[in-house]
């Protein structure tokens, strides 16, 4: 594919904009669980696991999820990212996706004829 760079890079700009300086949080974590606190304006981060699960005696020390582990970050400080975990390869997709969101290709195909006239 064949694509203009001064038609996309401020697209690509725009969307790492919306997330620079951000807590990036994963929605459909297998580790996680993102609550939003209201109240406090806050989202809370729970480990669907307690420390001693992750060193492998949860069963001799303490019950199975009777404490977790807990994280609260100010609402607008995060990002709340429509991926499995923060990798490298998810965060591509995930870009892809926002800039497919915001492109089409007859824009892309209109915009990139122009300079060929």
């Amino acid at each position: 594919m064949l694509m203009d760079f001064t038609y996309i890079t401020p697209i690509v700009k725009e969307i790492c904009n919306e997330l620079h300086q951000k807590t990036l949080l994963p929605r459909y974590s297998e580790q996680l669980i993102i609550e939003n606190n209201e109240k406090e304006n806050a989202l809370e981060v729970f480990s669907k696991y307690t420390i001693f699960d992750w060193l492998k005696i949860s069963e001799i020390i303490l019950k199975r999820d009777e404490k977790k582990l807990m994280y609260r970050f100010p609402k607008n400080d995060c990002e709340v990212l429509d991926v499995n975990n923060i990798s490298a390869e998810e965060l591509a997709k995930h870009l892809l996706g926002k800039i497919e969101d915001k492109i089409t290709m007859e824009k892309l195909k209109i915009h990139s004829w122009k300079y060929f006239f």
